[in-house]
């Protein structure tokens, strides 16, 4: 097994919390939104801010947003770029404004001005959320254990009949698209085989 530079159970314990319910968040996006309910940009939001906290947690284990200010994208990305100064978000810009005008408004008496959105901008979502997993700086085969990975592989391989995984990758091109376009991990391809041997047993 390839040695990681994330520890699970010790430093990035509470990373590791934050990249698993970005990971079940954006199932259910995806699910709400496939099936026209617009709360599902709520759930995308949460997708986004938790996976962003994810990797600056991962960087700074005692990193602690306080009030509004953890809920606040344009924030948490600039704390994200102070770390990580390859990831641009700038062709994202206007989901990442669509996702925090749906969050602000999520009360009727929130007094935020919610911009117009259609279920059909779940495409965008799901290339912004596929982005930022492809940048996860997670290291070794722990990499792909980590967050939303099991779920999309487990799924594109047909390895479970579990709802997350189902939601996550269903209809989902920017994952299929980076799923397809490199060579299975080494991890990802002995779990494959072995569920193949149990399934042909």
């Amino acid at each position: 097994m390839t040695a990681s530079n994330f520890d699970p159970h010790g430093r990035d314990l509470n990373a590791g919390y934050f990249f698993k319910q970005s990971a079940e968040d954006y199932a259910a996006a995806r699910c709400c939104l496939l099936n026209g309910l617009f709360p599902g940009f709520v759930m995308a939001e949460q997708a986004v801010e938790k996976l962003i906290k994810a990797f600056i947690l991962f960087m700074d284990p005692g990193f602690k947003p306080k009030g509004k200010k953890g809920h606040d994208l344009a924030r948490l990305i600039e704390v994200l770029h102070s770390h990580y100064g390859h990831i641009s978000l700038a062709p994202y810009e206007k989901t990442i404004e669509l996702l925090q005008s749906s969050y602000d408004g999520r009360y009727p008496d929130s007094g935020s001005d919610s911009l117009a959105h259609m279920t059909s901008q779940l495409h965008d979502v799901d290339e912004l959320y596929v982005y930022l997993l492809d940048q996860s700086p997670i290291t070794g085969e722990l990499r792909y254990k980590i967050g939303a990975w099991p779920y999309l592989y487990a799924a594109y391989f047909g390895m479970t009949n579990m709802p997350d995984p189902k939601w996550m990758m269903l209809n989902n091109l920017a994952a299929i698209r980076l799923l397809t376009q490199r060579p299975i991990p080494a991890n990802i391809q002995r779990w494959k085989d072995a569920h193949d041997r149990t399934g042909s047993a």
